[in-house]
């Protein structure tokens, strides 16, 4: 694979995250590649993997239709040879249950866009029971 340059890496990941926080779907669609697969950790009813741009642009859109509040802040973007990493800070409120979280995402990029992402939640008991 080639290596990844620290700079273009990390404005990548920023359009990515600005375009999901503010529901960019034309901005997704650019930045995804068609045959994304994105790995939800947990049992909760959006665990598991989402296959296809469709797919994932579904998901997305059910975490926000899901919750009366959702937000997410962008921690930090670590930078590898192949892969990103973002670190991301989450809250909610969704029937009377509130979420403060951690994740950790994990992106695998082809061609420039992203083909394979896995989100993990640093405390999946929390999350799992917040989208219970």
């Amino acid at each position: 694979m080639t290596k990844l340059d620290p700079k273009r890496a990390r404005a990548l990941a920023t359009r990515a995250w600005q375009a999901v926080s503010s529901g960019d779907v034309s901005a997704l669609e650019r930045i995804y590649n068609d045959d994304i697969v994105w790995h939800v950790s947990g049992r909760g009813p959006r665990a598991g993997d989402h296959r296809g741009r469709e797919a994932v642009l579904a998901y997305l859109a059910s975490v926000g239709e899901a919750a009366e509040r959702f937000e997410a802040s962008l921690e930090d973007v670590l930078v590898g040879d192949d892969r990103l990493a973002f670190l991301m800070r989450a809250s909610g409120r969704r029937e009377g249950r509130t979420l403060e979280a951690t994740y950790l995402i994990l992106v695998r990029l082809e061609n420039g866009r992203l083909a394979e992402v896995w989100s993990t939640a640093l405390d999946q008991y929390a999350v799992d029971a917040f989208w219970a």
